[in-house]
């Protein structure tokens, strides 16, 4: 179970002998899905029987059913993680900004790996994939680029802040 799902990692974990491949952020739907596959089994699956790929997620804005499925469709804790999400990333920004202007990769490179999974957590499929994008630029070592992806983060973060805050004003099930 790896923290992140790029393509090609699923093959490289079957090959090196695990019995299948699940990547974070989990939905609960999909571990169900997985447990009762994996404990219905007698015995281990033939290779061409493990669990094909997921389809790649879209790069939606605001994902509201990734949020309901992470929390089980309890609104009242939906509610609650968007809001600590909206009250902490605002610092964690300003922590990546005076990062990179101090060459501090380690700050930058944690608070991106950090918001890539609050993120998906929150249905923030573009702003999870503008995160792991930044991250792998401070790791590589690129911090011109990398300044231009926090760029882009902000921009992204600011898009799902205003469609997370307009439907934390009425919170339901549909979007």
């Amino acid at each position: 179970m790896p923290g992140h799902g790029r393509r090609g990692d699923r093959a490289k974990c079957l090959a090196a002998g695990m019995n299948d491949y699940l990547a974070k952020p989990i939905a609960q739907s999909l571990l169900a899905q997985q447990l009762q596959t994996w404990l219905a089994a007698t015995s281990d699956p033939p290779a061409e029987s493990v669990s094909q790929p997921m389809n790649p997620p879209s790069r939606s804005v605001f994902n509201l059913a990734t949020l309901l499925d992470f929390c089980s469709d309890d609104l009242d804790l939906a509610t609650q993680i968007g809001r600590s999400f909206l009250d902490y990333v605002p610092a964690d920004l300003e922590e990546m900004r005076v990062g990179l202007s101090q060459g501090d990769i380690t700050v930058v490179e944690r608070k991106a790996h950090s918001l890539k999974g609050s993120a998906a957590s929150v249905g923030g499929d573009a702003l999870e994939a503008v995160a792991a994008d930044l991250e792998q630029l401070v790791k590589a070592g690129n911090l011109e680029a990398a300044r231009h992806r926090l760029l882009d983060l902000e921009t992204q973060y600011a898009q799902l802040q205003v469609m997370l805050e307009q439907w934390l004003q009425a919170p339901d099930i549909t979007p």
